[in-house]
């Protein structure tokens, strides 16, 4: 306990993530940190506010963790198609699926195309070779890529 600010750490909840390039991870030694009487061991990855950080921030992590409960819910809702209008079943998808989709994804600037096109299979949820973007359009909704960051393109054209 530190009786300076009669601050108490709870050894159970403090995390240290070492921040490194994709090519060093390997060969980086991540110390413990000494904190009185605690040892604290880094970890390979965080969550904070709902978001996973990874040691390179490729956000990998977060994105696996987004697919998983995505898919979970998008097939408990396909059970309910059979008893839900067009409407409600978008109203229904848009609050389990697109909302997770959308949460912090202004953090997913910059990340791989791999893990943007896991992210639209999501949005997509159509057979493999159906064309997506008549049904996007219709839905008034955009390509993840253009939600994540929908101010690149005014961006690259200063």
């Amino acid at each position: 306990m530190d009786d300076s600010n009669l601050l108490k750490l709870n050894d159970n909840k403090i995390n240290i993530l070492y921040l490194v390039s994709p090519h060093c991870v390997k060969t980086l030694k991540t110390p413990a940190l000494q904190m009185g009487a605690s040892s604290i061991t880094p970890n390979g990855s965080v969550k904070n506010l709902g978001v996973i950080f990874d040691q390179c921030i490729n956000m990998h992590e977060h994105v696996t963790s987004v697919c998983r409960a995505a898919y979970y819910h998008l097939k408990n809702i396909h059970c309910l198609k059979a008893f839900l209008t067009q409407e409600s079943l978008v109203t229904v998808v848009h609050a389990f699926v697109t909302s997770r989709t959308d949460y912090c994804n202004s953090l997913l600037y910059g990340i791989s195309d791999y893990n943007i096109n896991r992210l639209q299979r999501i949005q997509n949820n159509t057979r493999k070779y159906d064309h997506i973007t008549p049904i996007l359009q219709k839905l008034h909704w955009l390509h993840v890529r253009q939600r994540a960051y929908p101010f690149q393109d005014s961006v690259n054209n200063l």
